[in-house]
Parts: structure tokens; sequence; C-alpha cells
């Protein structure tokens, strides 16, 4: 579904197929169930950061643990989603 949807918004370009992925089920595991992420006691914001930076400009991460300003909440993941979309569109426009 998520191929056809690419290859739907992006119809000039060919959308591979995944080499690999994974399905987490945390929801069924008892010890981690509704886990949230956090930073380690004496650690500074800047892993926030760390984790948030894209891979030579092709990878993108969004999610709760990579908001500095909002970690660790839906407000969060969706700044951090919205931030990365605009630097993919941004991207693709410049190419």
């Amino acid at each position: 579904m998520c191929i056809e949807t690419l290859s739907e918004l992006f119809p000039k370009k060919k959308v591979p197929k995944p080499q690999k992925y994974i399905v987490t089920r945390w929801y069924q595991d008892k010890h981690i169930q509704m886990a949230y992420s956090h930073i380690p006691v004496g650690a500074t914001g800047d892993l926030y950061d760390d984790l948030a930076a894209d891979v030579q400009g092709k990878i993108h991460f969004a999610g709760e643990d990579i908001n500095r300003q909002h970690p660790q909440s839906v407000t969060g993941a969706y700044i951090s989603g919205m931030r990365e979309t605009e630097k993919v569109f941004t991207s693709m426009a410049i190419s």
C-alpha cells in the first residue's frame, strides 16, 4: 500500500520496493507495551538533534524520539514529521 501511494504521489519517479522491513508489535510485548523514548541522565538535548540528522539527504527520520522541544509526545512526532516532509519536498524541488 505504501509503494502504491508513493507511486501515485510521485508518478515521474520509480519507487523501489523495500529490500527488507520490520513490523513491530510493541503492544503485544508484556515488557514494553506503551514504551517511549528518553535520553540518559546527564545527556544534553543534542542527542535529539543527532537522531534527527538525515542520511545523505535521502533517509529522513521523524517521531517522538527526535523532537527536542516536544519529546515523548504525539505533538513531537507530528511536528518532526512535518519538518522532515518539508525537507523532502525542498530537496525534490531542487533536483
